[in-house]
């Protein structure tokens, strides 16, 4: 029986190995990707591929009220969240991937959370993404990742609360599971895809 220690070092060199292999790949630690208009910054940290777009101000930006003064932590915690439409989300994602594609991110069940920017109008302004590590996410090139960044700007919409409209700008973050978005690509109506649960 292996002891602790040993089952620990073996545990964590097969992650260093794991990510030497990745980094093979289009995406190695501590450089910039190109995918036309727009570059992403690379990282890792365990489990997770970060792509940061080197573009954005506003994420590393304090929140601030309208009125130009900070928002502190207990005051941030006060406010309430939108909404996101999800057949905004759905549609997104079917523009971006293929039917192969999201089928093969959807068996795996694949995972991305995207932190962005909104405005008070409830468009997304700023995006970045971290994305769970796995086979078929490491093997989308990064002109897959700024489709499917261009595609959420110009689809996905977010309700805004009263409280947030206290604010310059909005910070969030929306989780894309593959499984759950539960698109089919056989069947829409008016453009939108048709869930599962609405075929039976």
């Amino acid at each position: 029986m292996m002891n602790k220690g040993l089952y620990g070092f073996w545990y964590l060199f097969c992650i260093c190995v794991s990510f030497d292999i990745y980094a093979q790949g289009y995406y190695i630690e501590g450089t910039d990707v190109k995918a036309g208009e727009i570059t992403y910054e690379v990282g890792y940290a365990w489990d997770q591929l970060f792509l940061f777009n080197v573009a954005n101000v506003k994420d590393n930006e304090r929140l601030v009220f309208a009125d130009g003064s900070f928002v502190r932590e207990d005051e941030y915690d006060g406010i309430s969240p939108g909404e996101m439409n999800l057949s905004s989300l759905k549609s997104a994602v079917r523009e971006t991937f293929t039917e192969a594609e999201y089928r093969a991110l959807s068996d795996g069940g694949d995972q991305l959370d995207v932190y962005l920017v909104e405005s008070l109008e409830g468009k997304i302004l700023e995006l970045d993404f971290i994305i769970r590590v796995s086979p078929r996410t490491l093997a989308l090139p990064p002109e897959k990742y700024a489709l499917l960044e261009k595609n959420l700007k110009k689809h996905v919409r977010f309700t805004v609360t009263e409280d947030e409209k206290k604010l310059q700008f909005i910070r969030t973050i929306i989780t894309i599971d593959f499984k759950a978005v539960g698109l089919n690509y056989l069947n829409f109506k008016g453009g939108e895809p048709i869930d599962a649960e609405e075929l039976k």
